[in-house]
C-alpha cells in the first residue's frame, strides 16, 4: 500500500466522523492500486480515532492479509463482495 492511500483513507474516516456522516460503525475502504484483487479497511476502531498504522489489508474474501492480533469488522464482507462485482 502506499502511504499516500493510507493518509487519504484516514483523513476520510477522520472527516467523515466530524461532519456525523458516520458513527462508531461507519466504514471507508479503497482498493489496492497494486493488487485489483485486495482492498484496505480500517481495524475494528472508531472511525474518529483511525491512524494510518490501523488501516488494514483483505483479500477479495475479506481475510485480512496481515491481522496482527487486531480486531476486524464483520461488515468487511459488505465490502469484499462489492470488490468483487466491480
Amino acid at each position: 500500500m502506499t502511504d499516500n492511500l493510507a493518509l487519504e483513507l484516514t483523513l476520510c474516516y477522520r472527516i467523515l466522523a466530524e461532519h456525523g456522516v458516520v458513527d462508531a460503525y461507519g466504514h471507508v475502504s479503497a482498493r489496492s492500486q497494486e493488487r485489483p484483487d485486495r482492498y484496505f479497511l480500517a481495524r475494528s476502531i472508531a472511525p474518529e480515532l483511525v491512524t494510518e498504522a490501523d488501516i488494514m489489508e483483505f483479500d477479495l474474501d475479506s481475510n485480512p492479509t496481515d491481522r496482527q492480533g487486531r480486531g476486524i469488522y464483520l461488515e468487511r464482507f459488505i465490502h469484499g463482495e462489492i470488490y468483487k462485482l466491480r
